[in-house]
């Protein structure tokens, strides 16, 4: 099992486990391996289980997160500071 603090997921395969999409581990739960995560669900504890959906703003959010941090990794690699 692994330790993530609060993760927005499609990073799964870094754990061993399997994702769809628009997955949220809670900060400290573990995830087991080969663990198949349902899609659009926050999950928790030790060993995480899905404990809600997530809202369509938390959904969004989870887009709008990975879509800045492409633009500021791409940004670094140009050598900008924006």
């Amino acid at each position: 099992m692994r330790v993530l603090n609060s993760a927005p997921m499609d990073c799964a395969s870094a754990v061993g486990a399997s994702a769809v999409h628009h997955v949220m581990i809670g900060a400290g739960s573990l995830i087991s391996p080969g663990k198949v995560l349902e899609s659009g669900m926050l999950y928790i504890g030790r060993p995480a289980k899905p404990v809600r959906a997530l809202t369509e703003a938390e959904i969004a959010n989870l887009r709008y997160s990975a879509e800045h941090y492409i633009k500021v990794k791409n940004n670094y690699l140009n050598g900008s500071r924006k």
